[in-house]
């Protein structure tokens, strides 16, 4: 795997602390699923239940370095919170905002990579995400 897994570690040690159900999405579980993808960046699907988009940047912003994609300049994303959890790693965390992306986190499979159990997305919910995993980049 291409993505260092102590990123991993360091993400999800993050979201269990502050109780924040997630699931891997886009290349790091299409790897898992068998569909082997290049990735740059790990991409989470997160729910911030209680929190707003605000609200929940700020809080991985003070524990990350923040990171803003070239092409954005100095905007954020209305969705996505980018993090730089160690040189080179970045962490996409899309937040979940149809009742679908919520049933997608909760039905994850905890599957190990090299000693972390993740919640690696389905294989049908990853059909369902990858669509409105593109769209979130691109508006």
């Amino acid at each position: 795997m291409i993505f260092q897994i102590r990123t991993l570690r360091k993400i999800t040690a993050f979201l269990t602390e502050y109780k924040i159900p997630f699931a891997v999405i886009g290349g790091i579980a299409n790897a898992e699923r068998g569909r082997m993808r290049a990735t740059e960046a790990a991409d989470l699907k997160v729910l911030i239940q209680g929190r707003t988009i605000s609200v929940f940047r700020k809080l991985a912003e003070s524990c990350f370095k923040p990171y803003r994609r070239p092409w954005l300049g100095k905007a954020e994303s209305g969705l996505i919170v980018s993090v730089e959890v160690e040189p080179g790693m970045v962490v996409d965390m899309l937040t979940a905002v149809f009742p679908y992306e919520e049933l997608a986190i909760r039905r994850a499979e905890i599957i190990i990579i090299d000693g972390v159990p993740l919640p690696i997305c389905t294989a049908e919910d990853l059909i369902i995400t990858e669509p409105s995993q593109t769209a979130a980049r691109i508006g």
